[in-house]
């Protein structure tokens, strides 16, 4: 299934996209919205963004923030989603969720 973007912790490319499109923005630090901001980019370079739904991925969530408080998670949230937002200019939309 095509997709608007997908969650890197789980991806394949091949290296030239790297070479293409730069590794993921540091500027989104820790984590949230550094994805979205990657699969931006590789959609304007012409590649088609494939979500495989024949296989599935357990993935625990939070890993790196596990051990933050809700407030301190949400901070970087909004840090980053309005990172996301004044860098490309638009609103940033969740991700539909497939069942």
């Amino acid at each position: 299934m095509r997709s608007g973007h997908l969650a890197m912790f789980c991806v394949v490319f091949r290296r030239w996209l790297i070479d293409e499109i730069g590794l993921p923005d540091e500027r989104f630090g820790l984590g949230t919205f550094e994805d979205d901001d990657f699969c931006r980019r590789a959609s304007f370079r012409s590649c088609t963004l494939i979500c495989d739904e024949d296989v599935f991925v357990h993935h625990f969530g939070r890993g790196t923030t596990r051990t933050w408080k809700d407030r301190e998670y949400l901070r970087l949230f909004e840090h980053n989603r309005r990172l996301f937002e004044r860098k490309w200019g638009v609103r940033w939309r969740p991700a539909r969720l497939r069942m």
